[in-house]
């Protein structure tokens, strides 16, 4: 499949010898693709003479001593070679004479109509990849591919989301065409192929035209068939890949991302750094995943990274830190905390939880979370106060572990001290967030008044959201 990709601009000018008959070629490679600008570092052949030059930093290249006559010119790239490209030769005449000419291959508008038999709508682009065996890279063909996103239609009652999705299937090459996405959404991309499920790859086309994304699906690990397709580390099933990760997390400073949670979305697999940032994952799912990061004072972050059936991979992650957001300098506007801009005091409005403010804390002098809990509706605190934790009661009755989520990221929890069966212990949260800084918690106690991005349904239990800035 040919794949018109860039604008290759050539300059012929002759420069006659009294010897021999020969010239010099000039020009310039363009992408018109990506980045609309010369095209640095491709390589540029004259086939009947099997020679090559490099394009230099403005994307111009030179050959001298070439016969007069028919020349063909060939272009290569890596750029080319990860999106499976191939450029149709460019034929020049070359004559003593200093002719000029320029060939170009069709802008990107055409060249989207001729992958997009549908056309271009909108600002839409194009997501190009290609599905294979992530043991043995053979092209796997016919795989399921698609990926969606969130749409709004804004009418007197406010914005209306809509859910739209887009899919293909690879060809015989594995190649795969998903046509008129968003171009600045990111875009989670996944396959399926007779049971096997593999992604999602992110993909953030940034106004571009085309993205390319690679996914590749283990045949050989039974857990790929155990993957869900929803954007989240929450899962009940527990069937363990073959896969490992492990490595070091570190903030923007350098400084560990002690206790961060590491999870491999729409798996159960989930684990916590210790306190210096250190961490070890296994049972992942061979394929392509996309791992997810979680640390308070740090934006999330999610890395696709492909994992070969039984591989071992190693790592560090550097957490990008949360943006500041400043208070204006105009005295007239007040600044709202985050947790205000989250709408914490627009659903304290609504009653359907219980609430603690920063006030609130200081009257009652709470040195940290569990003492700040003590007494509010739907909590019940067992241990003492000093060695105790928070406990709900669950949707069946039972006593159960609340879903925390601190500045509205989850902070996974299984038990409250270190000790047998116990990964994720309550006193690595007190630790996290001393009482000083909490500036205001929720809590949801039964199901029907939780909030939906604070809600898990798989737990059983309620929610108890902290808010710190």
């Amino acid at each position: 499949m040919l794949i018109p990709a860039f604008a290759v601009c050539v300059a012929i000018l002759g420069a006659p010898s009294a010897a021999i008959a020969q010239a010099h070629i000039q020009g310039i490679v363009l992408d018109s693709l990506r980045t609309r600008a010369p095209l640095v570092g491709a390589t540029v052949v004259i086939v009947e003479q099997n020679r090559y030059t490099t394009s230099d930093s403005l994307g111009r290249f030179r050959f001298d001593g070439v016969p007069l006559g028919r020349a063909t010119l060939g272009v290569l790239h890596p750029l080319l070679d990860s999106l499976d490209l191939q450029l149709p030769p460019t034929a020049v005449d070359v004559v003593a004479s200093g002719a000029v000419a320029t060939v170009t291959i069709p802008p990107a508008v055409r060249m989207y109509a001729q992958l997009c038999a549908d056309g271009r709508d909108n600002d839409g682009g194009v997501i190009v990849g290609r599905v294979r065996d992530i043991d043995d890279g053979t092209p796997i063909v016919g795989a399921a591919v698609a990926t969606e996103w969130l749409e709004y239609t804004v009418g007197s009652n406010g914005s209306t989301p809509k859910g739209v999705a887009m899919a293909a299937r690879s060809d015989a090459k594995g190649m795969f065409v998903l046509c008129n996405v968003p171009t600045q959404v990111p875009l989670s991309v996944r396959v399926r192929h007779n049971g096997v499920v593999a992604g999602p790859s992110r993909v953030v086309l940034d106004d571009r035209l085309l993205g390319r994304t690679e996914l590749g699906m283990s045949l050989r690990d039974t857990a790929a068939r155990h993957v869900s397709v929803v954007d989240s580390i929450i899962s009940r099933d527990n069937v363990r890949g073959t896969a490992m990760l492990r490595g070091r997390i570190l903030r923007a400073d350098r400084s560990p991302a002690a206790f961060a949670a590491v999870g491999v979305i729409g798996t159960g697999r989930v684990t916590r750094a210790d306190s210096s940032g250190l961490f070890s994952l296994e049972g992942i799912a061979a394929g392509t995943r996309t791992i997810d990061i979680r640390s308070v004072g740090s934006l999330p972050t999610l890395q696709s990274l492909e994992f070969a059936t039984g591989a071992v991979l190693d790592t560090s992650f550097v957490l990008a830190p949360l943006p500041q957001i400043l208070p204006t300098l105009k005295t007239s506007e007040r600044y709202r905390a985050s947790f205000e801009q989250a709408g914490f005091y627009d659903r304290r409005r609504m009653g359907l939880g219980a609430f603690v403010t920063e006030s609130d804390i200081r009257r009652h002098g709470a040195v940290d979370l569990t003492n700040a809990l003590i007494g509010v509706r739907g909590i019940r605190v067992d241990g003492g106060v000093v060695r105790g934790m928070p406990y709900m009661r669950g949707f069946g009755q039972s006593t159960c572990i609340p879903v925390f989520f601190v500045d509205g990221l989850r902070f996974l929890v299984d038990g409250p001290w270190p000790g047998p069966g116990v990964v994720y212990p309550y006193s690595d949260l007190l630790g996290v967030i001393p009482g000083s800084q909490i500036k205001g918690i929720e809590v949801y106690a039964s199901a029907g008044s939780i909030p939906p991005q604070y809600h898990v349904p798989a737990e059983g239990c309620g929610s108890i959201v902290i808010w710190t800035r």
